[in-house]
């Protein structure tokens, strides 16, 4: 596959050497793509099986630095599964989710999607009312305990896609932004319409509280506590001011 522009090596559905395919870019991969990380410091929160991490890896260069965060045992064994396909080194790959507390959850995984997974209340309750779904628990930590724990570099760049957990995350993140100031690209996740929207709007206002600028990745706006429901669907993207 191709994301960002970058050839990306992978695993088929059944183990088996996928060759480079092309398709046509989404508006996240456009918009990463035009980001100048080089030399810099990625945090890939929310790391899947590790496709992402790869592109961020390409993106970072020989100076850089990529840590992935991923709760999923089996997923962490894809990423570094990929990362072996895509001769990709230098990744530090960390079998943990990120949130608001130090603790052992339960993760909601779907069966044949487990990209899903999730930790939020409301969509891990919507998962395991469905069938073959199962329940994994994970250990979690704040990003902020495990910076100071694990002696990790300070993040230039987090990227965050935690399947509805985003507002937690950054609440365990707070030292982190205050003292390191890393520029923040979410994915917006919730049960459902509504709760998207909620979900948006108190991401809004923690991170207007933090200092930080909004931009909503698919309409190009200018986010605000005033106008953050625009932001419920999509990506944004927020620096300090």
């Amino acid at each position: 596959m191709v994301f960002g522009g970058v050839p990306i090596r992978r695993r088929g559905g059944l183990g088996f050497l996928q060759g480079i395919r092309r398709r046509e870019s989404t508006p996240e991969e456009r918009f990463l793509a035009s980001l100048s990380l080089q030399g810099k410091t990625v945090y890939d929160v929310g790391g899947y099986i590790g496709l992402v991490t790869v592109f961020f890896a390409r993106k970072v260069g020989e100076t850089g630095r990529v840590i992935v965060f991923e709760p999923l045992p089996e997923h962490c064994r894809l990423i570094e599964q990929h990362l072996r396909l895509n001769g990709v080194t230098g990744v530090r790959v960390m079998n943990m989710g990120v949130g608001d507390r130090a603790s052992s959850l339960a993760m909601a995984v779907r069966r044949g999607a487990s990209a899903t997974a999730s930790l939020e209340n409301r969509i891990r309750e919507q998962i395991l009312s469905e069938p073959g779904a199962r329940r994994v628990e994970v250990m979690v930590d704040t990003l902020d305990h495990i910076i100071e724990t694990h002696v990790l570099p300070e993040p230039d760049f987090i990227k965050l896609d935690v399947e509805g957990y985003e507002y937690q995350a950054l609440l365990g993140m707070e030292q982190t932004m205050s003292r390191y100031g890393p520029d923040l690209f979410i994915e917006i996740h919730g049960k459902d319409p509504a709760h998207k929207r909620q979900n948006i709007r108190r991401i809004v206002d923690l991170l207007r509280q933090r200092n930080y600028a909004i931009h909503h990745v698919e309409t190009s706006q200018e986010v605000s506590s005033a106008n953050a429901e625009v932001a419920a669907e999509g990506h944004i993207f927020c620096v300090p001011n």
